[in-house]
């Protein structure tokens, strides 16, 4: 995912952002 996303999902829900980066 691009980072930009992955800034925007950590504001919404942090967890979610590490579970998908540790996905990917």
């Amino acid at each position: 995912m691009h980072a930009a996303n992955l800034s925007r999902h950590a504001r919404i829900n942090p967890f979610a952002v590490l579970k998908l980066t540790r996905v990917s």
